[in-house]
């Protein structure tokens, strides 16, 4: 039986208290009247006189506020069980719950214990209507935001002194870097996708992960750098994050392929360039989502046990990212708040997750001492916000759906420290520096809080001017991503100068890019028309381009003589799949290969694969000289 059969299994007021003990049963009748030396039914029958009518309001008169919303919450609840965790995020702590096991005369026996039976505590549904009217539905639960994030994060170290003998606490300030990322993404997705064009980012063949040279390419063209650039000692530490996401970003959302290691644009990768970015990060998110292409779990190395082999232990990432984005979609458009108050609002709300369903099998350091299964409660902080930290720095932030406000990861969280085989870790994730999160306008409206999208995609400023000559100047404001662009289909004569060039056009066009793309790039940056003497330079380009098509691969096969090239190429059957190429050579299109062979054999020939013509005309085998 599933957990959710469990929960919604019906169970009768009487039989809940029939799995309890005698010994259990006489201290919760003692709560109502002084039970005697009475048998187990009929203490029941004397509970349940209480639990109905005037005794049952009397009873909520005695519980205090905290067991109150205890009984409030369950009872309003979908789920007749009592989720503790759920309610200790909401209202900070748990209503004071005598265990049944350590129930004596002498004790101060649980009231709560007359409302919730079993282990975990649920409340039967005979109950819970009852008490409906009776007890007034919870309030929802409330996000806590904040104007601005702090400058700096204050955190109290601890220093030994020789001197004095003792301690020091001295308070360390690290400055808060807060990161808009919603511009960022627009460059950033011209500028890599640009790279893809240019054949310069290279993956494994299996992991479809970048290699380091390609992390550098990327980290150079993004608008305001790694997430720690301009820091070398973190960077170095910390390692790429926004330069990692993009290469697997654009092969999860079929933007990119993997070819032979090389990635190279898709029709779909081709489009983009001339897509509005917003529509293009919000396809490239709801691709994400389910693919399978990559577990963010991977990048936080500390957690071992994750290549296990068949990994069956292991959850489906796309369930995982499902929970998260549901969290996400229920945070105030345009707020702060700490990302430790978006955890406390996914275990309140019950968005919760497993990573694995053998805690066991996931460690730090070494198995068994350390398991993951040993941090008890503490699992949650160790792994699910592990997970969650990686999703939402390295791709949540880098499609640009939500700012961030960082410190170096470097004891940012303690949260850690208990565990063994990692208290002495500078830190537990390269993700760990996160300490506050708002969901932007594109985010409201790729996550749906948001109908409509109320942000601006044109961050470019017109700073160009295309002369008569085709020379392109810029004025000092035009972005990496399209100096890239400006690189392929012109000649850069100064540092803010190109020349439209015929031969580079070409092979910018050659790649499958339409002139209609360079004729926007050009039209949305330059504050002037187009001069007509470059529009129809652009146009001659394109008819040359046009002039010529790709009909696809051909098998060209080499005949005796050309009065046989000529039979061939005239017969009803075969000369409809091939064409005469010069006096004595046909060329047959590889998608008619297959029918070409069957009609030469009813004609009386036959191509044996890899021969070549001898110099008697018969095909020479492998063995001639």
């Amino acid at each position: 039986m599933t957990t959710f059969e469990r929960e919604r299994e019906r169970v009768s007021l009487r039989h809940a208290f029939d799995g309890l003990t005698l010994d259990q049963l006489r201290p919760l009748a003692s709560l109502l009247e002084k039970p005697g030396q009475l048998r187990k039914a009929e203490l029941i029958t004397r509970i349940l006189a209480h639990l109905k009518g005037s005794g049952l309001r009397a009873l909520l008169e005695r519980l205090s506020e905290l067991e109150l919303a205890a009984v409030s919450e369950v009872t309003h609840s979908s789920s007749p069980c009592f989720h503790a965790t759920a309610f200790e995020s909401k209202y900070g702590r748990l209503p004071h719950w005598v265990p049944l096991d350590g129930f004596t005369r002498r004790n101060d026996v649980c009231l709560l214990w007359l409302f919730f039976q079993g282990n975990p505590p649920r409340m039967s549904d005979e109950l819970r209507e009852r008490l409906r009217p009776l007890v007034a539905k919870p309030a929802p639960f409330e996000l806590q935001t904040v104007p601005e994030p702090p400058s700096h994060l204050e955190r109290t170290t601890e220093e030994w002194s020789p001197r004095s003998r003792r301690p020091k606490r001295p308070v360390e300030r690290t400055p808060i870097v807060v990161r808009e990322t919603e511009p960022s993404a627009y460059h950033d997705l011209r500028a890599v996708l640009t790279l893809v064009d240019e054949g310069r980012i290279t993956v494994s063949a299996k992991s479809h992960q970048p290699d380091k040279r390609s992390l550098q390419a990327i980290g150079a063209v993004l608008l305001q750098g790694d997430l720690y650039s301009g820091e070398p000692d973190i960077e170095k530490e910390v390692g790429a994050i926004r330069a990692f996401a993009w290469p697997m970003i654009l092969q999860a959302s079929g933007l990119a392929k993997n070819v032979d290691r090389k990635l190279q644009l898709t029709q779909r990768g081709r489009v983009a360039f001339r897509r509005d970015p917003k529509d293009v990060l919000a396809s490239a998110w709801q691709k994400w989502l389910p693919s399978k292409l990559f577990d963010e779990l991977r990048r936080v190395e500390s957690i071992r046990g994750q290549t296990e082999k068949g990994k069956r232990h292991l959850t489906r990432p796309s369930e995982r990212r499902a929970v998260l984005a549901r969290a996400l979609g229920e945070c105030p458009p345009g707020k702060w708040l700490a990302v430790d108050e978006l955890f406390r609002m996914m275990k309140a709300c019950r968005h919760d997750f497993l990573v694995t369903r053998d805690p066991m099998r996931l460690y730090f350091a070494e198995l068994p001492y350390g398991s993951l299964y040993n941090a008890g409660s503490r699992t949650w902080h160790l792994l699910q916000a592990r997970y969650a930290l990686a999703f939402l720095v390295e791709y949540v932030a880098t499609l640009g759906l939500i700012d961030v406000a960082c410190v170096p990861p470097r004891s940012a969280r303690q949260d850690y420290r208990h565990a063994w085989g990692a208290d002495e870790l500078p830190f537990l994730s390269r993700y760990d520096g996160l300490l506050f999160l708002r969901v932007n306008a594109l985010g409201a409206w790729v996550l749906g809080i948001d109908a409509e999208y109320r942000g601006s995609t044109d961050a470019s400023p017109k700073t160009l001017t295309i002369q008569p000559n085709r020379d392109v100047v810029d004025s000092g404001g035009v972005d990496l991503a399209d100096q890239m662009i400006l690189d392929q289909i012109a000649g850069r004569r100064s540092d803010h100068v190109w020349q439209l060039e015929a031969e580079k056009l070409l092979a910018y066009l050659e790649k499958g890019h339409p002139i209609a793309e360079v004729v926007d790039l050009l039209e949305t940056r330059s504050s002037q028309p187009l001069p007509n003497s470059v529009r129809v330079f652009l146009e001659d380009v394109d008819r040359r381009v046009r002039a010529l098509q790709d009909s696809g691969t051909a098998w060209l096969i080499e005949c005796a003589d050309g009065t046989l090239a000529a039979t061939i190429a005239s017969d009803s059957n075969t000369g409809r799949l091939c064409l005469l190429a010069g006096d004595h050579h046909l060329a047959v299109p590889s998608r008619n290969e297959k029918r070409f062979r069957t009609a030469l054999k009813k004609l009386g020939y036959a191509v044996r694969r890899g021969g070549k013509v001898s110099e008697e005309g018969s095909p020479s085998s492998p063995g001639d000289s």
